[in-house]
């Protein structure tokens, strides 16, 4: 509120700071969000956007001037990764956050900004929360869909000669495993012998299993990309 107050009457809690207080996102930043309608010098602790807001996309939340949800949601698509942009609209969905103009509508409103495309792909294919358990999940699905391939199913139980085991991600009909490798629930001696235990139990079953780990998206992605769309194609025409 101090921050708001300072950067003057017209002022509104915007971007990051906005979704912190929506809880849409979790944590803050060191520097508050604020946007004003014209120009405004800054001040330390307090990041400063310009933008001329509607009426429909300013509100009070507990006292504090802020964008609307809507707006905030718009707003952070331009400094968010696909993967955590539908990670944020995941929790409006299940906050059940909404305005009395709608996200679509503040989104046909605004064009030639930032993160438009991966917003308007979201509201047109509707909110679909992922059944996902990490951001390393949540990183590989949205590397997925920037390849172009067929979203698997995740945190799926399967039969695998007699015994039931949780896998990460899989392609049913294609028969194809996905494990992403974490260091921090894959670097104790027990955990590599009972995945390589689940990797020949799903090989005997007639499963294909590929690791994949964080490193391997980030600095290797098109090799990934490659790679997967090779062994997807391969298992469909087998």
């Amino acid at each position: 509120m101090a921050a708001v107050l300072a950067c003057g009457p017209d002022a509104v809690l915007s971007h990051r700071s906005a979704a912190v207080l929506w809880g849409i996102l979790e944590g803050e930043r060191a520097a508050v969000d604020v946007t004003v309608p014209g120009r405004r010098r800054g001040r330390p602790g307090i990041r400063v956007h310009e933008s001329a807001l509607s009426t429909d996309e300013r509100t009070v939340r507990g006292g504090i001037p802020a964008t609307t949800a809507a707006r905030t949601l718009l707003d952070l698509a331009a400094h968010l990764q696909p993967h955590q942009l539908n990670r944020a609209l995941e929790r409006a969905e299940a906050l059940g956050l909404s305005d009395s103009t709608p996200l679509s509508a503040v989104v046909q409103r605004h064009t030639g900004r930032r993160g438009l495309a991966s917003v308007r792909r979201a509201v047109k294919e509707g909110i679909r929360p992922a059944h996902t358990k990490s951001e390393l999940e949540r990183r590989f699905l949205t590397f997925v869909e920037r390849a172009g391939l067929p979203l698997p199913r995740t945190n799926v139980w399967l039969d695998l000669g007699g015994e039931w085991l949780e896998v990460d991600c899989v392609w049913p009909e294609q028969r194809l495993i996905v494990e992403l490798d974490s260091r921090a629930h894959h670097r104790t001696t027990a955990a590599f012998e009972r995945d390589r235990r689940r990797d020949r139990r799903a090989q005997a079953d007639g499963w294909r299993t590929m690791r994949v780990t964080e490193q391997a998206m980030r600095r290797e992605e098109h090799r990934l990309q490659a790679e997967l769309t090779a062994l997807i194609a391969a298992v469909r025409s087998a």
